[in-house]
């Protein structure tokens, strides 16, 4: 895309608005046609049609931003409005609701999901319960990923196929409660990984620091780069979430999937005298999610409804690394649907050492 955008001449004239905007029209429908026909992206659910909605955004961008000369601004700029165009298309009534979540199908070939499943196994390296516990599961939940629509309930009762949860519903072992709670972390954060790479939903993720600090220009006079390219793939990962994840309620758990596979292995607590650092992915939440900092409601009874998003409440790392189970307690809540260990090792051992294309910060950032 950067060849594309560097491709085309820029215009400096406000005279030439009207060229500027036929110039940022083209190089857009080119960069939008790289993969998919126009003819497929018009019918397309997601989409919606694409030409209209280039044509569309780029025509009132220009008129409402007279002042901008420049081609590469304009395109820049654009994008991120036109992928939120081609998300309120998919529905037409979703402009009227305050977040909107879709229906996605994976495509993903096999060495793609392996791909996946190496990347969460290195992000998730601090479980000490993941060879035992998830692993298995994760590999066939990744296998039948394809064959379901990924939405916000399959997302929400992800772990159910998998895991007799009820298992885990032990007064007298209360640490099950957080290993569930890390499973159905690494679980959400596999569905995001798999959506990272569905083709259509690509065009959700900005590719240069510049995008990011045009939308948010408090991090413009960031000195730290490497924390500019962290916030750029906590924004995509974000992004991505958003469509599977409702906002409202459930920002500790968008930001600890954020902080997983963001790629710097912090972890972010929310709340009185939190960091710096927490309050710019705060901010990236509340203005992806289109919402704003609400008070606290009261706690109900986690009991009432075993599957809410609510149970991702902040777990430090040094905590769930203290865990131990015994072998009973893995066999008892390893009780589900089930990948042998042959097959598993078969489908792994080669792969041992990929590195991995998805969500991390540098794939995210270029």
């Amino acid at each position: 895309m950067s060849e594309l955008e560097e491709s085309a001449p820029a215009a400096s004239s406000k005279s030439e608005s009207s060229s500027l905007a036929d110039v940022a029209i083209q190089r857009l429908q080119s960069i939008y046609s790289q993969d998919f026909s126009f003819e497929n992206l018009s019918i397309d659910p997601i989409f919606g049609d694409i030409k209209m909605t280039i044509t569309n955004v780029v025509k009132k961008y220009t008129a409402d931003n007279p002042e901008i000369d420049n081609v590469d601004v304009i395109v820049r700029c654009c994008r991120p409005l036109i992928q939120n165009e081609c998300t309120n298309a998919q529905n037409p009534k979703a402009k009227k609701k305050e977040f909107n979540t879709m229906i996605v199908k994976s495509t993903l070939s096999e060495v793609e999901l392996k791909e996946i499943f190496e990347l969460l196994k290195t992000t998730f390296f601090d479980l000490p319960f993941f060879d035992s516990l998830i692993a298995d599961k994760l590999w066939l939940f990744l296998q039948h990923s394809n064959n379901i629509d990924i939405t916000e309930q399959t997302t929400k009762r992800c772990v159910e196929k998998y895991y007799e949860v009820h298992t885990f519903d032990d007064p007298a072992k209360p640490e099950r409660k957080i290993v569930l709670n890390q499973i159905r972390l690494v679980f959400k954060c596999c569905y995001v990984l798999v959506l990272g790479y569905h083709p259509l939903l690509r065009y959700y993720r900005w590719t240069t620091v510049d995008e990011l600090v045009t939308n948010y220009p408090d991090f413009a006079n960031l000195p730290d780069k490497q924390e500019l390219l962290y916030l750029l793939a906590f924004r995509n990962i974000i992004r991505i979430a958003l469509l599977i994840i409702p906002p409202q309620g459930n920002k500790q758990l968008l930001l600890n999937i954020g902080g997983r596979l963001e790629g710097s292995g912090n972890e972010y607590i929310t709340g009185t005298g939190q960091k710096v650092c927490v309050t710019r992915r705060v901010a990236i939440y509340e203005q992806e999610g289109k919402v704003t900092c609400q008070k606290k409601k009261p706690k109900t009874n986690a009991s009432s409804d075993p599957n809410r998003y609510q149970q991702h409440e902040y777990v430090s790392s040094n905590k769930v690394k203290k865990i131990k189970l015994g072998e009973s307690d893995i066999q008892d809540m390893s009780r589900g649907t089930t990948l042998s260990s042959t097959m598993l090792a078969a489908h792994t051992n080669s792969f041992i050492g990929m590195i991995p294309s998805g969500f991390t910060s540098a794939s995210l950032a270029h």
